[in-house]
């Protein structure tokens, strides 16, 4: 496999929900803590910046 990080076969695709509502599935349903969000957040605009 390579290092893309995205499974054999899959397309990309674009996903597009509300950052409250991304923060509230991940503090809810997968019980993450509030600075986990946080840090998944920053990276992702980081990415999406670069």
């Amino acid at each position: 496999m390579g290092g893309s990080g995205i499974l054999p076969g899959a397309e990309k695709k674009v996903l597009t929900f509300s950052e409250k509502d991304l923060k509230a599935v991940l503090l809810e349903e997968y019980d993450w803590q509030p600075a986990m969000v946080r840090d998944l957040l920053n990276r992702l605009k980081r990415r999406k910046d670069a």
